[in-house]
């Protein structure tokens, strides 16, 4: 994904800063726990980062507090919400939360999780309306996992695949010569 974004990624902007983005993008992850480039290529505090900003109620990420959307809407825990409806219910396809609000400025990247129970796996579908997939993606998928494993054990089943729609997937022009880099290393690795 990363080197398709830098190659083929159409020229956009966001305010003032530009990037190269690709649109509708599908991904399906089965296994983040060894990825080869995750450990090597990742930047370690970047995903604690995107960990707390999944994890820690009250931790305010670029003016969005993205824990309290998913733990504390509305006063709600929508995981343990969730949780319920698949334990209640295994083929339900109502374990979907939303971490919009209407009428607010400031949106999260990340507008949905589903899980679906699906031959005895938790199956965990994220939407971003947008990803900083340099940055971001590494750590937002690990910090997915780690809620999806905990709702897998939670219900008493296996994790599954973690499917991921990314509606603006961007690389920002200022990281373009390092995710060339990345690229670079990591088809020397391959050899």
């Amino acid at each position: 994904m990363l080197e398709m974004a830098s190659m083929s990624g159409i020229d956009g902007h966001d305010g003032n800063r530009k990037l190269k983005e690709l649109l509708n993008i599908y991904a399906e992850i089965n296994d983040v726990s060894e990825d080869e480039i995750i450990e090597n290529f990742a930047d370690k505090k970047r995903i604690e980062l995107m960990s707390k900003k999944y994890s820690s109620v009250g931790f305010d990420y670029d003016g969005i507090k993205y824990a309290d959307y998913i733990y504390n809407n509305g006063g709600i825990n929508q995981i343990e919400w969730a949780t319920k409806h698949l334990k209640e219910k295994e083929e339900t396809k109502s374990a979907t939360i939303g971490l919009h609000i209407a009428g607010e400025n400031k949106l999260t990247c990340l507008s949905t999780i589903d899980f679906k129970i699906r031959d005895g796996r938790v199956i965990m579908n994220a939407v971003y309306r947008s990803q900083d997939i340099f940055n971001s993606l590494p750590g937002n998928y690990l910090a997915l996992r780690k809620i999806q494993e905990h709702v897998a054990r939670e219900t008493g089943k296996a994790t599954g695949a973690l499917n991921a729609i990314i509606f603006s997937a961007h690389i920002y022009e200022h990281n373009l010569e390092k995710v060339k880099s990345v690229l670079a290393d990591m088809s020397r690795q391959k050899q």
